[in-house]
């Protein structure tokens, strides 16, 4: 089947409109070949090929993406139409995520429905030495060869140690930092120390008063004390919590736990086949970065896997799309799956977060903050069933 947005609004006479295409089946087509009398075919990929300026739908079972440019005016593609409109932008609400914008045949509703093809730095910031992991709140907080605390672009805090800080975490402006033996939190403008001892001494997740530490076994501690452990093989990568469970990427045992945070016992065992580097919970959804693939699941159901080598991965805070890194590549999905954007960094992204803004730790020593502009080619429209 070929998806195509119904609407969409055009700057400088055209839209650039991206068509899905899907296929369960192994032998056939579920779309037939097309060509644009008017406009271009920019690019197709997977199991649509660019001919000139028609678009071939390949045989077998897989998925594809067609990226049109369409003039203001009404287009037949497949069982899709797309009406290109010409308009003036009025408002932007944040809440349900439209854009108002007013036309010749009066004013209809933007619902975003992509990304635009084009990630904006916001910020880069230089950091001394390897930056192993980044964590957002109202400010952010980033591990190197200090602990440092950021706040758009702009180092607020940093505190070194005789030891090298590792995972780390931020929740309710409260920024925690692991490494061998020690958890250290900046809360109110003080740090507090905790000693934790070398088996959870290299990540940690926030929870309020209290938090979780892990290495080869995982704890949960209120302060100084163990109110219970668990042993796991390896945990390298960044836990998550959310909704009273803790989802442990344990790399050795190439598995991710889903425990109990309360009373630390296993809810559920997800067994991969390439170690579990990372893992992000939000909004009802759990992603998993492994050295096998990138895994969605809504609960505890598997949604998709995308194959690949992938070790850090971030949801957006309305969980509408998805972030992951492999190697020096940064990728944004939607949360159906379809890649959106790709970004190539001179070095590889170590981490990610999700805030505000997109924010990517590079093993080179940087940190650096992406925006998406709302861009009028990007949009899909909904009209309103009323003239306003």
């Amino acid at each position: 089947m070929l998806r195509c947005p119904k609407y969409a609004l055009a700057t400088n006479g055209s839209a650039v409109v991206t068509c899905k295409y899907e296929c369960n089946s192994v032998f056939g087509k579920c779309a037939r070949d097309f060509c644009l009398e008017r406009g271009e075919v920019l690019e197709a990929e997977g199991l649509l090929e660019k001919r000139g300026n028609c678009v071939r739908v390949k045989r077998g079972k897989g998925r594809g993406l067609v990226r049109l440019k369409l003039p203001v005016g009404s287009y037949v593609i497949g069982n899709n139409l797309i009406k290109v409109l010409k308009g003036e932008p009025v408002n932007y609400v944040e809440d349900d995520d439209s854009l108002y914008v007013r036309t010749e045949g009066g004013l209809v509703k933007i619902k975003m429905a992509s990304l635009s093809g084009v990630l904006e730095e916001a910020w880069a910031l230089k950091l001394d030495g390897r930056v192993k992991c980044v964590a957002t709140d109202e400010d952010l907080a980033a591990s190197a060869e200090c602990a440092y605390i950021v706040r758009e672009g702009r180092v607020v805090e940093r505190k070194c140690w005789n030891w090298v800080p590792l995972g780390c975490d931020a929740h309710k402006r409260a920024y925690a930092f692991a490494s061998d033996y020690m958890v250290m939190i900046f809360r109110g403008g003080q740090w507090e120390e905790f000693y934790v001892g070398h088996d959870y001494g290299n990540s940690v997740v926030l929870l309020g008063n209290s938090f979780v530490a892990c290495w080869d076994k995982c704890a949960l501690f209120e302060g100084e004390e163990r109110v219970w452990e668990l042993t796991v093989g390896r945990v390298r990568g960044r836990p998550s919590s959310s909704d009273g469970l803790l989802y442990i990427p344990d790399y050795a045992g190439k598995r991710l736990l889903v425990v109990d945070v309360d009373r630390g016992s296993l809810v559920e065992e997800m067994k991969y086949g390439g170690g579990a580097n990372w893992s992000y919970a939000r909004n009802g959804y759990v992603a998993v970065a492994a050295d096998d693939g990138l895994y969605l699941y809504s609960g505890l159901k598997l949604i998709w896997r995308i194959a690949g080598r992938f070790n850090a991965v971030a949801i957006s805070p309305k969980a509408r799309f998805l972030a992951a890194s492999s190697g020096r590549n940064l990728y944004v999905f939607d949360i159906e799956g379809w890649e959106l954007n790709k970004i190539s960094f001179s070095s590889t992204v170590t981490s990610l977060d999700w805030g505000e803004r997109l924010v990517a730790g590079l093993s080179r020593g940087e940190v650096v903050s992406l925006s998406f502009p709302i861009r009028m080619e990007s949009l899909a429209a909904i009209p309103l069933e009323e003239i306003l």
